[in-house]
């Protein structure tokens, strides 16, 4: 999973929240990724898309999901 999150972190999409940025959250078995725009997202699930099919690894469709919220 380093690579996947190295590859996140260059992309630079992350979410600004009190001067940083948040990119990537790593838990034991899974990653979450934060950005503040939809293409961000989108750039973040294709560079995890490329990475895990060079990796070997799949997806677990049972445990993907997405949530927007629009701060309007």
């Amino acid at each position: 999973m380093e690579p996947i999150i190295r590859a996140i972190l260059q992309l630079g999409s992350g979410y600004s929240l009190y001067g940083g940025s948040i990119d990537v959250l790593a838990y034991a078995d899974g990653l979450t990724f934060v950005s503040e725009s939809p293409k961000g997202l989108q750039a973040m699930l294709d560079t995890a898309g490329r990475l895990t099919t060079w990796s070997g690894l799949t997806f677990n469709p049972k445990m993907c999901a997405t949530l927007q919220i629009d701060g309007k």
